[in-house]
């Protein structure tokens, strides 16, 4: 918004109201010195004769204004005054404000009743705005795509490095987390058998009658063990 303010103030454009049309005026811009040079070209010399009644005045040549001929220059027209039928459709028009400094051929053209223009008037239609006697982009309107393709870029990368983050963060998730066994049966490996254990007092006894307390204090046992086989 402040650079197109700023503009506007460098091309002496003026905006103003009248009737409910928005009238946009606007003076000579050195941007268009080679348009304005053509369009000088192709209406006063080249279509003099269609737009205007010349005469000669103090050696001079002098230009009167045919006010139902709008003056069609490229892909323009341009109308000597805001009130005329095909503009009466438009709801923002642009005034070109002249002078003798720009052309002479100004200088030298009048209305019917001998008094001299001031201006004339064209349309520009939206993105455009008036510069000069052309109609170019309007400078907010490329300031606001601008700003919105750059947010719109700002938000797609910043969802970028966001999943980006998300993803390592899952990684390392999962290489923390302790592996989860299947569910199912196990594989349980053989056991190694044991030693078997030493008989028992039944069994080593249960053949022959145990000793008395005599013969055990006088350490006068004497029996057999039988034999037995340990498991390997």
């Amino acid at each position: 918004m402040l650079i197109a303010f700023f503009i506007s103030i460098a091309l002496f454009i003026v905006v103003v109201e009248s009737d409910n049309v928005t009238i946009t005026r606007t003076y000579h811009s050195y941007d268009s010195d080679e348009t304005y040079q053509r369009f000088i070209q192709t209406i006063y010399r080249e279509n003099a004769a269609v737009y205007f009644d010349s005469f000669e005045y103090n050696d001079y040549v002098h230009y009167k204004i045919r006010h139902e001929h709008p003056l069609e220059f490229e892909k323009y027209k341009y109308y000597w005054s805001e009130n005329h039928e095909e503009l009466k459709e438009y709801r923002h028009l642009c005034e070109y404000y002249f002078s003798g400094h720009d052309s002479l051929e100004l200088f030298r053209t009048h209305y019917p009743n001998n008094t001299q223009p001031k201006s004339f008037f064209f349309h520009c239609s939206f993105p455009y705005s008036c510069i000069g006697i052309e109609c170019q982009i309007e400078t907010r309107f490329v300031l606001g795509v601008i700003f919105v393709l750059g947010l719109i870029l700002s938000l797609y990368f910043a969802r970028k490095c966001i999943m980006k983050e998300i993803k390592q963060m899952e990684k390392i998730r999962d290489q923390c987390t302790r592996p989860q066994y299947p569910r199912g049966p196990r594989f349980m490996p053989p056991m190694t058998p044991l030693e078997a254990p030493p008989p028992s007092y039944n069994v080593v006894f249960s053949s022959t009658s145990p000793p008395s307390y005599e013969s055990v204090v006088r350490d006068k046992v004497t029996y057999t063990l039988p034999s037995y086989t340990s498991v390997a």
